[in-house]
């Protein structure tokens, strides 16, 4: 009978291949040689028309890139994330509003560009709207160098206190979307009722050139380089983001969250962040 039993062998399953650095290598150098790609069209187009155009497209990309980093990687789907892009501009766009009134005022050989103090110029929006000054808290902003900071830190703040009230109260999926659009709308509103203080539907039109520790930006050549370095360092910001842990467990969130909440980390506190670093 022992010579008739079936016999059964435990055997381990066959060994995974090694991994390997190449491969990301690879892929590291394939992005970075795009990238690189992307300073080609400052030297061919025409830099009175078609540059201009690409100029807007790389800045709109740095949006994409934001974009990309909260719902292709972690699955968050964000209708309204064009309030942190337009928030930012119009911090800049403010500034440069406002040295372009300076400048074109009678007296900018007096008070210059950047001044802010009593009866300083006022743009085309303040006059029709019939303001006796340009608002104290608008003001300050004719210093790029603040308004640059603003652009960056109050979009940032706010995503980052939306995402901590939002994911600390699991709102996730359809809803979590139409609150984001919400958001957009009201803001949306806002803007464009207050036209004596925002430009209303105009926007921001007929602006300065922007001028940075005392070079202006006159030749679209050179606001092209700028653009594109800004994109080239956040798009390898954004790589070096999703190749660490830190990137592994927002992908695992976006396939599946409870798992990873099981496994004990803080979902909430990494959508936090993501949401507030790409805003």
């Amino acid at each position: 009978m022992s010579d008739l039993a079936p016999t059964i062998q435990l055997t381990a399953p066959p060994a995974a291949p090694p991994v390997t650095v190449t491969g990301t290598r690879l892929k590291l150098v394939a992005f970075v040689i795009f990238l690189a790609c992307l300073y080609i069209p400052g030297f061919v187009l025409d830099p009175h028309y078609r540059l201009p155009q690409f100029n807007r497209f790389l800045a709109l990309a740095l949006f994409a890139l934001s974009v990309d980093l909260i719902w292709g990687y972690t699955g968050l789907l964000s209708l309204g994330h064009g309030l942190y892009f337009g928030l930012g501009g119009y911090f800049t766009a403010y500034s440069l509003k406002l040295q372009k009134a300076a400048l074109d005022a009678p007296d900018f050989a007096e008070k210059g560009r950047y001044y802010a103090g009593p009866n300083m110029a006022m743009t085309d929006y303040m006059f029709q709207g019939q303001l006796n000054a340009v608002p104290g808290w608008i003001a300050p902003l004719i210093n790029i160098y603040l308004a640059l900071f603003l652009a960056v830190a109050v979009p940032t703040l706010l995503a980052s206190l939306f995402g901590w009230i939002v994911f600390r109260r699991r709102i996730k999926g359809v809803y979590f979307s139409l609150i984001t659009q919400a958001l957009v709308y009201a803001f949306f509103t806002l803007v464009s009722t207050q036209r004596s203080y925002t430009g209303g539907v105009d926007g921001q039109p007929n602006l300065a050139n922007l001028e940075l520790f005392g070079y202006e930006f006159k030749n679209y050549f050179y606001l092209n380089l700028f653009i594109t370095s800004l994109l080239c360092f956040f798009a390898l910001v954004s790589y070096a983001l999703i190749q660490s842990k830190f990137g592994k467990i927002l992908t695992a969130i976006r396939d599946n969250e409870f798992r990873v909440m099981a496994l004990g980390y803080d979902t909430a506190m990494y959508k936090t962040f993501v949401f507030g670093f790409a805003g």
